[in-house]
């Protein structure tokens, strides 16, 4: 005898239970590729993160370089060098593995993008290393030096000066990481004009704003009463503002 057809409730029971077996399915490989991804990238940070440890002496020896010919660096409480070897090794194991870490991000949003957001991926995966080390490269040679030479110059000879390692190495840090991130403005402005958020002529509109913002940032950024650092780091934003916009021109974004 031929078997009784399904009935319409029966049979769109089964076709939500399909469509809920197959959502799972893909869940279950996009959550599998994500975990792959992640152990990638911590598999590349520890690597790294290691091998910056073992010579983490050479590097801050190069940190320590941009202070003043004459300064002289204590370990004020125990541990302390070992604990800003720790950071200084995480933060040199994290520059250094950026361009891996965006690939692996973005190989795995890639499939979920559309056509035209694909395309801003590999200039991005590009420009954002670049200006980090860019950032990084501006912050050593030009921020740091002007600086750290108000800083440490102030008052010489008044009081006897004893700098700690910990809190030297900090201030450096934390004025290279500001500026390697304060440099991804062309990455921000990029990925606006790529989605049509922002027109290139919106951004020559702007420019007294950005005049101003930038000044702001600089300040704050190097918050001390030297002009001159500040000047040179708001030039620098204002450049690169300018720089975006003639890409944008370029590219008729």
């Amino acid at each position: 005898m031929p078997e009784p057809k399904l009935n319409r409730e029966d049979y769109k029971k089964e076709i939500d239970e399909n469509r809920s077996g197959e959502i799972l399915e893909d869940l279950s490989g996009h959550l599998d590729e994500l975990r792959n991804r992640i152990i990638i990238g911590i598999l590349i940070l520890l690597a790294l993160f290691f091998a910056a440890f073992y010579y983490a002496g050479p590097i801050m020896k190069f940190l320590l370089s941009a202070a003043p010919q004459g300064s002289t660096f204590f370990q004020l409480k125990p541990g302390e060098l070992f604990l800003t070897s720790l950071k200084v090794a995480f933060v040199a194991a994290f520059s250094v593995a950026l361009p891996f870490l965006l690939q692996q991000a973005s190989a795995f949003i890639k499939p979920g993008l559309k056509e035209n957001e694909q395309k801003i991926i590999k200039p991005v995966i590009f420009l954002a290393p670049s200006l980090f080390y860019l950032g990084v490269f501006f912050a050593y040679k030009f921020v740091l030096p002007s600086l750290l030479q108000f800083l440490l110059g102030f008052k010489v000879g008044v009081v006897e000066t004893r700098y700690g390692l910990e809190h030297f190495i900090n201030l450096e840090l934390s004025i290279i990481l500001l500026c390697a991130i304060v440099f991804q403005l062309p990455v921000f402005l990029f990925i606006l004009a790529s989605l049509g958020l922002i027109k290139s002529s919106q951004l020559l509109s702007a420019w007294r704003y950005v005049i101003l913002i930038s000044f702001i940032l600089a300040a704050v950024i190097t918050p001390t009463p030297d002009p001159i650092t500040m000047s040179v780091l708001a030039l620098a934003l204002i450049a690169l503002y300018f720089f975006t916009y003639l890409i944008l021109r370029l590219i008729k974004k």
